[in-house]
C-alpha cells in the first residue's frame, strides 16, 4: 500500500513470487487531490440544497463520486459526555460547488 502526499509515478522494478520471477513492465499513477471545504449554514431545512463551497487541488477524475457526512453531536446532561448521529448523502459537483439535497424526513442516524 502506498499514500504519497502528491501525485507520483511507481514503476515496477521487479515481480518475484513462489512461483519465480516475472516479467517487470509497467508502472502506476497515484493521483493525488485535495478538497477545502468552506464554511456552510448552520440550519438546514427539508428539500434544500445545500451549496458546500470547495477549492479543488488536482486533477479529479470527472467521474468521482462526491458524500458529504453529516454529524450531529448531542451534549449528555451538561457534561463533556456526548453522543452523535451520524449520515452520508451522496453529492455532486458543480463548479466550484459540492451540491447535496437534504430530503425529507433527514435524521441523521445513532452511531
Amino acid at each position: 500500500m502506498v499514500n504519497p502526499a502528491s501525485t507520483t509515478t511507481y514503476t515496477i522494478n521487479s515481480l518475484t513470487n513462489s512461483c519465480g520471477s516475472g516479467s517487470n513492465s509497467g508502472s502506476a499513477i497515484v493521483n493525488v487531490v485535495n478538497l477545502q471545504a468552506g464554511s456552510v449554514p448552520v440550519y438546514l431545512c427539508y428539500g434544500q440544497t445545500l451549496n458546500i463551497p470547495v477549492t479543488f487541488t488536482g486533477n479529479f477524475d470527472p467521474l468521482s463520486q462526491y458524500y458529504v457526512d453529516f454529524i450531529k453531536v448531542i451534549p449528555y446532561n451538561n457534561t463533556i459526555n456526548f453522543s452523535s448521529n451520524y449520515e452520508t448523502l451522496l453529492g455532486t459537483k458543480s463548479g466550484n460547488n459540492i451540491s447535496v439535497v437534504i430530503p425529507n424526513g433527514f435524521q441523521p442516524q445513532a452511531v
